[in-house]
């Protein structure tokens, strides 16, 4: 900005939001936006603040005349019950349902890039017009006049910011911090699984370095070292983040707020997840003590009134006076019962004893038909009932390819893999919830996947056990969130009595007291888990072995999930420093 040229404020404007509807006429939205926009750059022409929003989907309100309020700078945790529509709000607002302030640019990172021909690298590179823009912009600004030359300086003074780092060493620094070297940088996309694909889309929404990103469970496709590397990376972020995430460690290293989705309206709370635990305690505790004074105080008026009502008249008077301050209190309006988040409460039952080892590799290696070197060379490993084991490791190092040796889904190409005929294994595979029959009720796939039982009760109370009750139970699974359809899959898992737990990212769709649950669950299972996770927290309930799969070898860690953390911590600061010298930074 030019010396000695004033800032004139436009005072915000309040303007209704038009009914917005989805394809099928699903969703509706309405709300009232307050812009902000002055004629020259100011932090507050990028604050979000709308009014009075409703959001209605499938019939079911998900919000009613909340407020969303949304500062920049400012990195929000969304929370709430499975099935409170947090990724229905995040969808509304990506989708442009709601309108937002003219200098807000946006990035909504919902589904992984197209297969195509094209390099990782150009394809981050091609996400970002932003120079471009900015230069075009120019041409069309005439700076004989005070607004346009003002907002001239601003343009040059950002582009001058993205020609500081060029934008091919930006693009790589990221995609290498989500783990792709040099090499996989130039493969194209199409040579990539969606979950891989998904970590190029997320490398495209930090390049662009919007304003307002949003990000529904950016780890799920994840590892724990790029969990690492993101979460560092994350808390520089300078714009509005707004983040769904299962994971407290997570939201709490990034939140400078959280944001609570519950009973239609959203509840603000300043600072991590385990501030807003401590913040809605102390508030319960005081509305707690509110109410119960009410509720003795009620109690005593009405006790007064039915007894001194008839009585003489000093005192029928003092009666009636006593029922207009209790009319009046309640006309005001009573402090509200405390809202309780459902009591989750997983459990599986065990399939009995069995002789150790349930599970045992013996000198094992595999390779995949179309790999020319082993993907796993002579592994050695036993699993039996005592065994809580955590499976780490970077991606496409073979964790999933393991359960499924494991299984007996894949045989090994040497060595051999034995298994107790006697074992029964429950597995959660990360795509089980997509392969749910989306036509029938979480009751009737129950009902046809376990035909010895007859009784439709058992199979309520199984599904009972993981939080499908009453009417969810019925409703047809394709209309169930990602979050119930876990549940299912649990209960399917639990109807099963293993002696073998599989579990491949189970958390990716679960509330955080879900994820307690399940740890609980865990903990009370006798019989032998294996875990992938990115979840800290779980794996530190959950599991008492940490077992790295690596360079074709499965290794036991020697210390807990947390000295792993530290571990590749150290591991991805020595990595990007070689990064940087190979590229002269």
């Amino acid at each position: 900005m030019g010396k000695g040229m004033g800032k004139k404020e436009k005072k915000p404007r309040e303007k209704k939001v038009k009914e917005e509807k989805t394809k099928g006429g699903a969703m509706t939205t309405t709300g009232a936006v307050t812009n902000y926009a002055p004629p020259n750059y100011n932090p507050q022409e990028r604050n979000v603040k709308i009014s009075s929003l409703d959001i209605n989907f499938h019939g079911c309100h998900i919000l009613v005349d909340a407020e969303l309020e949304l500062t920049q700078g400012r990195r929000y945790g969304l929370i709430g019950a499975n099935g409170c529509g947090k990724s229905t709000l995040l969808n509304v607002i990506g989708a442009s349902e709601i309108e937002l302030p003219p200098k807000v640019n946006m990035f909504h990172l919902k589904e992984e890039v197209g297969s195509t021909d094209v390099s990782v690298i150009d394809t981050v590179l091609a996400a970002d017009t932003e120079k471009e823009r900015l230069e075009t912009e120019l041409d069309l600004l005439d700076p004989e006049k005070d607004a346009d030359q003002m907002r001239m300086e601003e343009i040059y003074d950002r582009i001058d910011e993205l020609e500081t780092d060029p934008a091919e060493y930006r693009a790589a620094r990221i995609l290498a911090g989500l783990g792709f070297d040099k090499p996989a940088q130039d493969r194209p996309t199409s040579s990539y699984s969606g979950g891989w694909r998904m970590r190029v889309a997320l490398a495209q929404a930090l390049f662009i370095n919007p304003s307002f990103l949003l990000l529904d469970e950016p780890t799920n496709h994840l590892d724990v070292e790029a969990v690492v590397w993101l979460e560092k990376y994350l808390r520089h972020f300078k714009g509005i983040l707004v983040m769904i995430s299962h994971s407290q460690d997570f939201m709490n290293a990034i939140c400078t707020n959280v944001l609570r989705m519950s009973k239609s309206q959203l509840n603000y709370y300043a600072g991590n997840y385990d501030a807003y635990v401590q913040q809605r305690e102390a508030n319960e505790e005081n509305q707690q003590k509110k109410r119960d004074g009410e509720q003795a105080q009620i109690a005593h008026m009405k006790n007064y009134i039915a007894r001194f009502g008839h009585g003489s008249a000093k005192l029928a008077k003092q009666a009636q006076s006593k029922e207009k301050t209790l009319e009046k209190m309640t006309r005001s309006g009573l402090t509200e019962e405390i809202e309780r988040d459902s009591n989750v409460n997983f459990r599986f039952a065990d399939g009995g004893k069995l002789p150790p080892p349930i599970v045992a590799f013996n000198d094992v290696a595999f390779k995949y038909p179309s790999m020319e070197k082993n993907l796993y060379h002579k592994v050695n490993l036993g699993i039996d009932l005592d065994s809580k084991i955590c499976l780490v490791g970077p991606n496409g190092a073979g964790k999933t390819t393991l359960m499924q040796l494991m299984t007996g889904e894949l045989e090994a190409t040497e060595g051999y893999v034995q298994r107790n005929p006697k074992t029964i294994v429950a597995r959660f595979a990360q795509h089980s919830i997509d392969q749910l029959p989306s036509d029938l009720s979480a009751l009737e796939y129950h009902q046809a996947e376990y035909l010895e039982c007859k009784g439709v009760e058992e199979h309520r109370s199984f599904l009972g056990r993981f939080g499908i009750t009453g009417k969810t139970q019925v409703q047809k699974m394709g209309e169930l969130s990602d979050g119930q359809k876990t549940r299912v899959t649990f209960s399917w898992m639990a109807r099963r009595q293993p002696h073998l737990i599989l579990l491949d990212e189970p958390t990716n769709h679960l509330d955080m007291d879900s994820i307690d649950a399940l740890a609980l669950a865990l903990n009370q299972f006798q019989g032998g888990i294996v875990l992938i996770s990115h979840d800290m927290r779980l794996i530190a309930q959950a599991c008492s072995e940490i077992w790295v799969s690596e360079d074709g070898e499965v290794t036991r860690f020697k210390g807990e999930i947390a000295d792993y953390k530290k571990h590749v911590e150290k591991r991805i600061e020595k990595a990007l420093a070689g990064f940087e010298k190979k590229v002269g930074k």
